[in-house]
């Protein structure tokens, strides 16, 4: 019947559904729509047809494909159920509309309903570029727009991927479907869940169906809960996808292998003195990688860098899994193509930029895809491609670093690392994250760059397959046609195999969005639907980058703490801090320490000599009178109370009773001395089997404290509010299963 129908629209040149066609797509897969009939306005109504609808009143609506939007138009009539209203209502609207595209008017059934806010609703279907069909629900009518301002967002969800259980979890987390399925104050839901998950999902296979004969939008507004109990869809509009773009035709993913482990690598760009290139053959080297399984192609040379030479990738006695071209753009397609026509090369890392964000390059990259697209019908299937305008990746269990920074700028690579992958489009973006992690290597650290052959889709298809993973971190600008949809789709796989899978999505204002295109050629899709189906595929979506990285580093700063319950333990020199504590916890709160907890802190107190200075309870305030002995076992033994899930340790360094300052000639202190605060810490974190944050409240004299703490891998704040904020949020994260 769809087919049919769109073959009709198109043969007629328009490109929206007339509402009857709408409400006949509807009806087919079992929603509910009023009795209609149509209505030839130079005809007389035939005999008996208004005996078959019920009630004492019909709706007559105008059908003509120019004017979608019936009731701004004056097409939309409530009449008393006599043929003389019905027959005067037509040629009024003729009248009106004279001249115009006019089809057979549509008569059909009045539903009655309170048409409270809240009690009008929208069920519609987009097909976007990035992420394929998607369905969304909110609120519909006259309303709708009053509601969305007050926080009534709409649930959207990707009907090929969600089933019944992921709906029935999605409508609990949106703040609109939650008010149609819970009882307010007394009063029945105004829909059982079950019913409105049947509902989406029949709207979702319709949906599914559209998607795949092309058209780009149909919505019912209103659908009601009529006053018999009925749902029923009162209004449909249809419209023909315009101008969209296919998919790229799917890549070789399995050669990822070579790009991520390669077993011999070639390397082009490289020069005697200190470049980019010869950047990446030491890291190669520096991270272990096989002297005798790195060419270097360059003329005129035997040997580089201990690595044997030869002129072209044409000469290679045997082909390479990789070759990282470290050359001008304008040298690029030609390397590729040379791969594609010789088969010496599997997979390329393409550095330069330039590309496909200037002008010039627009041809030299048709020429380069013309040549991959070749290689792919053959027998050999072709090379995949990373980048173009990427600084490289690194793999450790590869043993490969392609960055083309040095190892001194930043953090060096440290196997075997920590089970995380992070895929950035941003290569500057990712050295900066890779940076800020410090000692925390990555597993996998990859820059995708303009993803003018591998999509981060490919990527996170590919990585789903790496069962020691724990954590995927992915920053996007833009994703290609259809990417975003298999983006989600691999995601989703992930996440239900347990591995916690972050998102940050750039370009959520339209300054954003154009900074975004100018910088990856690549179309910043829209940020709202973006952050809606990744949070309902259960993925982590972040609003800031500093939120990304810092809620990332608190993740892998905590690998290996158990979290059993959310109660929180806190401990200061400093009454402020105490309070800032509290106040920075929503969803974890004070733990009540037990009655044996707190004897032993009064007498731990007394022992100290801060029994009449220092109540025992939590936040417990130590004053800055405590030293490092009683601040460390105040916290040990709080950790230990059963009612304690996780700690906070708080340090304002300015007071004499703790070393906190680097050694110097102007004082006795060193807070690297044996058995001081700072080595406490450390030991107090590694043995702890419950998470623990700290604060260092302080400026710039006590930051060589601050970053040593931070090089022993402990999870260190500038405020005690910053501390306890990201560990409410970790664990908030981890109560509802991240």
């Amino acid at each position: 019947m769809l087919h049919e129908l769109l073959a009709t629209l198109r043969g007629e040149g328009r490109s929206n559904l007339l509402e009857q066609e709408g409400m006949e797509l509807l009806a087919s897969h079992g929603i509910t729509v009023p009795g209609r009939r149509l209505l030839e306005p130079e005809c007389p109504l035939p005999q008996g047809l208004l005996d078959s609808f019920p009630g004492e009143r019909v709706v007559l609506k105008l059908q003509s494909p120019e004017v979608l939007h019936k009731s701004e138009a004056g097409g939309v009539r409530v009449l008393p159920k006599k043929a003389t209203a019905i027959t005067e209502a037509m040629a009024e609207m003729r009248s009106r509309h004279a001249g115009g595209d006019l089809r057979p008017f549509l008569l059909c059934e009045f539903v009655p309903y309170r048409p409270d806010p809240g009690r009008e609703w929208l069920i519609g279907y987009r097909l976007v570029p990035d992420f394929g069909p998607v369905v969304l629900l909110g609120p519909g009518g006259i309303h709708a727009e009053a509601l969305a301002g007050m926080g009534a967002k709409p649930l959207l969800f990707q009907p090929h991927l969600q089933d019944a259980e992921d709906l029935r979890k999605l409508l609990q987390c949106n703040v609109f479907s939650r008010f149609l399925i819970r009882p307010q104050r007394g009063a029945p839901p105004l829909v059982e869940p079950d019913e409105l998950v049947e509902l989406l999902l029949s709207f979702g296979a319709l949906a599914r169906e559209l998607a795949r004969e092309g058209l780009g939008e149909f919505e019912i507004n209103p659908l009601v809960r009529a006053d018999d109990g009925r749902l029923v869809a009162l209004d449909a509009l249809g419209k023909i996808a315009e101008g969209s773009s296919a998919p790229a035709a799917p890549r070789p993913i399995d050669r990822i292998r070579c790009l991520l482990e390669p077993r011999s690598l070639a390397v082009i760009g490289v020069s005697q003195k200190m470049n980019p290139g010869r950047i990446i053959v030491e890291n190669l080297l520096k991270l272990g990688y096989p002297r005798d399984g790195i060419t270097i192609l360059k003329p005129g040379t035997d040997e580089l860098a201990g690595c044997r030479c030869v002129p072209t990738l044409s000469d290679l006695e045997q082909p390479v899994d990789l070759l990282v071209c470290s050359v001008g753009a304008a040298q690029v397609p030609g390397l590729v193509g040379e791969a594609c026509r010789t088969e010496k090369a599997q997979s390329l890392v393409l550095i330069p930029g330039g590309m496909e964000e200037k002008e010039g390059g627009r041809e030299a990259v048709k020429r380069m895809h013309e040549e991959l697209a070749a290689s792919r019908r053959t027998r050999w299937g072709g090379p995949v491609l990373n980048g173009g305008n990427c600084v490289g990746l690194r793999s450790l269990p590869g043993k490969v670093d392609t960055l083309f920074i040095p190892d001194h700028k930043i953090p060096p690579a440290r196997t075997p690392g920590i089970p995380l992958a992070i895929v950035s489009q941003s290569g500057a973006y990712l050295v900066s994250l890779v940076d800020r992690l410090g000692g925390l290597s990555p597993r996998y650290a990859l820059s995708i760059g303009n993803q003018t052959d591998l999509t981060v889709g490919d990527y996170l298809e590919y990585l789903a397959r790496d069962e020691e993973l724990e954590q995927v971190a992915v920053y996007m600008e833009g994703f290609k046609p259809g990417d975003g949809e298999r983006f989600l789709r691999a995601a989703r796989l992930l996440v239900r195999r347990g591995v916690q899978v972050r998102l940050y999505m750039a370009g959520r204002t339209p300054a954003g969005a154009k900074a975004s295109a100018s910088h990856t050629a690549s179309i910043a899709g829209d940020h709202a639907v973006a952050r809606a189906l990744a949070e309902g595929t259960g993925l982590v979506f972040h609003d800031s980058l500093e939120e990304f990285a810092e809620s990332l580093r608190l993740d892998c700063l905590l690998r290996g703490k158990s979290l059993k319950g959310l109660g929180v333990a806190g401990l200061s020199n400093a009454g402020f801090e105490c309070v800032s504590l509290a106040d920075s916890l929503s969803c974890a709160s004070l733990a009540t320490p037990d009655e044996k907890t707190l004897s032993d802190l009064k007498a731990l107190l007394a022992s100290a000599g801060l029994g009449d200075l220092v109540d025992a309870h939590n936040p417990l305030d130590l004053t800055p009178m405590a030293g490092a002995d009683v601040t460390l076992a105040a916290m040990q033994r709080l950790l230990e109370d059963p009612g304690v899930s996780a700690g906070v340790l708080g340090c304002v360094p300015m007071t004499p009773a703790l070393e906190t300052l680097p050694l110097s000639l102007e004082h006795k202190e060193d807070f690297r001395r044996p058995g001081g605060l700072a080595e406490g810490m450390i030991r107090l974190f590694r043995e702890s089997e419950k998470p623990l944050v700290f604060a260092v409240d302080a400026g710039a004299s006590y930051v060589p404290l601050v970053e040593f703490l931070k090089e022993e891998g402990l999870p260190v704040y500038s405020s005690i509010e910053r501390a306890a904020g990201m560990l409410d949020r970790w664990m908030k994260g981890r109560a509802a299963g991240e």
